[in-house]
């Protein structure tokens, strides 16, 4: 496996191309107090670049190719005198198309696919206990894509004479996706539902403001970060507790 004392000279990472290709709609109803927006998105990826974390480094590779797609809806209302809601959703899939010689790593999990479709990366001696195996990829989730990302706030204003005061309440849903192109089952994200909640005055001008918050209010044990190595197994990052 490489780490980052190894003194092989690794060639460098071909560009990465995308074709993007989108199409979506922007509306309002009821005289502005009804805003919808659409998006269908698709993205092909040639020459994807993946992260790849070897001992005490991280090294760019490039994946062959990848195709995500998704749609995104997002809707603002007011249904009430001084209340606002807003809605965001995602819906994304992807998965790599072509991926020969992924990173992967012997020891966290059986060999992915056919045994035979993993050799040992080539540079430059591999270590049996956790040896970084270069596999096809093809079929894989790509990372760090969300299924379904929901996103929603409501706030409601309380006008005073001496300012507003902006009572806000949120709930957010990830998750659910891999850290890594091999798609380890050490490096899947569970879903996650995270609350949060402030409360904002602001001066008559609203040029100052003074705000308390709340995030994360019903504890929600989630990584920020999570990445794989050749001899320390897979290593988290916990996202912050209530805050």
């Amino acid at each position: 496996a490489q780490t980052a004392a190894t003194t092989v000279v690794r060639p460098a990472v071909d560009p990465e191309n995308l074709n993007a290709y989108s199409a979506g709609i922007k509306s309002e109803f009821l005289n502005k107090r009804l805003r919808f927006n659409a998006e269908a998105w698709f993205y092909d990826y040639k020459n994807i670049q993946v992260v790849n974390q070897v001992v005490g480094a991280q090294i760019l590779t490039n994946a062959g190719a990848a195709e995500i797609k998704g749609i995104d809806f997002e809707v603002t209302a007011l249904p009430l005198q001084n209340l606002t809601l807003n809605a965001a959703v995602s819906i994304a899939d992807g998965e790599y198309t072509k991926f020969p010689g992924g990173p992967t790593f012997y020891g966290t999990q059986a060999i992915p696919g056919d045994p035979n479709s993993c050799t040992f990366a080539p540079a430059p001696t591999p270590s049996p206990a956790h040896a970084q195996l270069a596999c096809n990829l093809k079929g894989r989730k790509t990372v760090q894509t969300i299924p379904l990302s929901v996103n929603v706030t409501a706030t409601y204003r309380i006008p005073t004479d001496f300012g507003p005061f902006d009572l806000t309440a949120g709930w957010s849903h990830g998750g659910d996706f891999y850290w890594e192109a091999d798609n380890d089952r050490d490096s899947y994200q569970k879903k996650t539902d995270v609350f949060n909640a402030s409360i904002q005055w602001s001066t008559l001008d609203e040029k100052y403001s003074v705000r308390v918050f709340g995030r994360n209010l019903g504890q929600e044990k989630y990584y920020a970060y999570g990445a794989n190595s050749a001899t320390s197994n897979f290593k988290y990052s916990p996202a912050a507790p209530r805050s």
